[in-house]
């Protein structure tokens, strides 16, 4: 209860903004809760089911969303579902694939895959943050923004490779659970998206035995959309981004009937400082810039 009562004061008593996989939110809008936590949307409550730990029982506590938590709701839909944006500006999605099944196999029931991390950037100091993840989201919902991502992050506050577990937005808040450490170039972890039951999908991000886990009951949201994707923030120089190339190995999905589905992922064309995302093989993509 105390963690949960640090976390919410400090978003509420913040007018800053956090830059997020969604882009740049009101931190009192974000919320990083403690791997293994659930999290319900119930109107503007976002019920928060806390992991039992060596000092105390699993309980349940809830935050209650600040009305200017829906204002940026629209945009981000926009930006992340409808793939809008403005061609000059960089920040956002870069190099990508995404895939919608056809009738009959629009209930996806899980992704997962084995991300290579790639180089440093040559410019390792810089204020970049790199995004690279494999995704799921609803995009029948007109107005609800569901995204879940297991994401690998280079920067937003640490000058090293990371991973966290990210859901976009139940009761219009940004969660994640907290930081796993210690990845440099050539390492590899684990990207996980499953649905758990009808209501709960689980977003796990693996390194080295460490899961770090985020859990979202949202309802009969039906993830009719995949990708796997590079988006970026502040970056100035080619140099920014990272050297050589990030792969997205062993790539598997199935349905609800535990199909296996066979993707026909539809890529963007070239990028900023020779930006590609390319097959690699059966089951495999890279995302590389070969000016960097």
């Amino acid at each position: 209860m105390i963690l949960f009562t640090l976390l919410s004061l400090f978003a509420l008593i913040s007018a800053k903004t956090v830059l997020t996989p969604f882009g740049y939110r009101p931190a009192e809008c974000v919320l990083e809760l403690p791997s293994g936590s659930t999290v319900t949307p119930n109107g503007n409550e976002l019920l928060i089911k806390m992991p039992a730990t060596e000092t105390h029982d699993e309980f349940t506590t809830s935050y209650i969303a600040p009305p200017q938590c829906g204002d940026d709701m629209e945009a981000i839909r926009r930006k992340n579902i409808l793939r809008e944006r403005d061609p000059n500006d960089t920040n956002g999605w870069l190099d990508y694939v995404g895939w919608y099944p056809p009738s009959g196999e629009s209930n996806l029931k899980q992704f997962t895959s084995t991300y290579v991390v790639p180089n440093d950037p040559a410019n390792n100091q810089g204020g970049q943050v790199l995004f690279y993840f494999i995704g799921m989201q609803d995009n029948d919902a007109p107005n609800a923004v569901n995204i879940i991502q297991p994401v690998l992050t280079w920067g937003n506050g640490y000058k090293q490779w990371y991973v966290k577990s990210w859901a976009c937005c139940p009761s219009n808040i940004t969660v994640s659970s907290p930081p796993i450490f210690g990845l440099k170039a050539g390492s590899t972890m684990q990207g996980v998206i499953s649905r758990e039951s009808d209501s709960t999908w689980k977003i796990d991000s693996i390194f080295n035995g460490q899961h770090t886990t985020l859990n979202a009951q949202v309802g009969d949201y039906i993830y009719n959309w995949a990708d796997i994707t590079l988006e970026v923030y502040t970056v100035n120089t080619c140099g920014d981004f990272a050297k050589g190339k990030a792969y997205f190995n062993d790539l598997s999905m199935q349905d609800s009937q535990g199909q296996n589905l066979n993707p026909s992922w539809q890529p963007t064309g070239p990028t900023l400082c020779g930006g590609s995302i390319a097959s690699a093989g059966a089951n495999s993509y890279f995302i590389e810039h070969t000016q960097a």
